[in-house]
């Protein structure tokens, strides 16, 4: 019986592979061999939202995302991520977004590349199901993490555009802080019309023996526009130690001394904040040992 985040990670994959297609919540309880009414409870407390606002999210991301190409009606839009009508699914996408489907484009009035629009469907595609879920703990034993070798090197890394917000939190609710922070940094982007350009990431300003300080979110393409909650700042430019840290999140310390030690060792300073970047989407990757995250720590010679 499934009854961990570990458990419901094939699930959730299996609802955002077929999020143009109906799931009853019978339907899904029975892939699980869980009842619907044992199977509402645990998602809802892992995920932070029932099965059917999950799939009903996801199915209106990939619309959003369609309706910034400019090539498809209101209709084709509808009936291609799973809606029954067009009156339906204005129905549905202008209580979420606040606005209909047909002013929605004009939401981001910045001329965007072709490319960076293919980049924005594929990203919203697969950071969606899963952007409550980064640096969450899992139930994978760390015994191969604690000796991981990490190949650590320095390369030059672009300057990027980011949609984030900060919080300052014990350092053992970090996974939690951030479980709040990309979702609302994430819906902020796509109910704003912003461009996804690259996956969540996170640095951290702040770090003391009891409080740290966390901005994250989201690279965007330029014309984003940021809030009173959602700032819009430029991250990383410049020289920097990087290294993969392959494994569960709860490993991703091993990764951060791994580089302190050798940055000292080659005489180099930290010159920004330590940042991650989560290349890998828990919700399409199920088995958190094949999870991987970018550490780069930003330098300058000594």
């Amino acid at each position: 019986m499934a009854t961990t985040f570990n458990d419901l990670l094939p699930l959730i994959y299996r609802i955002a592979e077929n999020r143009d297609g109906a799931q009853t919540l019978a339907a899904l309880a029975d892939q699980v061999d869980l009842s619907p009414c044992y199977l509402q409870r645990l998602f809802s407390r892992e995920v932070g939202e029932s099965p059917a606002r999950f799939a009903a999210r996801l199915r209106l991301e990939c619309a959003a995302a369609l309706l910034l190409s400019g090539r498809m009606t209101v209709l084709d839009v509808a009936l291609q991520t799973g809606f029954e009508s067009g009156e339906g699914f204005t129905r549905a996408f202008t209580r979420h977004y606040g606005q209909s489907p047909g002013r929605y484009p004009d939401a981001n009035r910045e001329p965007v590349r072709v490319s960076d629009r293919a980049s924005h469907r594929d990203h919203v595609r697969h950071v969606g199901p899963c952007v409550g879920l980064y640096r969450k703990p899992t139930e994978t034993k760390r015994e191969a993490a604690k000796f991981m070798s990490y190949q650590i090197a320095t390369q030059s890394m672009p300057l990027t555009t980011v949609l984030y917000q900060s919080a300052t939190v014990p350092a053992e609710q970090i996974a939690d802080a951030l479980g709040k922070i990309l979702p609302a940094v994430y819906q902020f982007a796509i109910a704003s019309g912003a461009t996804l350009v690259g996956p969540p990431m996170a640095r951290y300003p702040k770090m003391g023996p009891g409080m740290v300080t966390i901005e994250a979110g989201i690279a965007v393409a330029s014309g984003a526009s940021g809030s009173d909650e959602i700032e819009l700042g430029e991250w990383l430019g410049g020289t920097a130690a990087v290294t993969v840290h392959t494994g569960p999140y709860d490993g991703l310390g091993d990764a951060h001394q791994a580089m302190d030690v050798w940055v000292h060792e080659n005489g180099m300073q930290q010159s920004a904040p330590p940042t991650e970047i989560y290349l890998t989407d828990p919700g399409e990757v199920p088995d958190p040992k094949d999870w991987q995250t970018q550490v780069i720590w930003p330098v300058c010679g000594s």
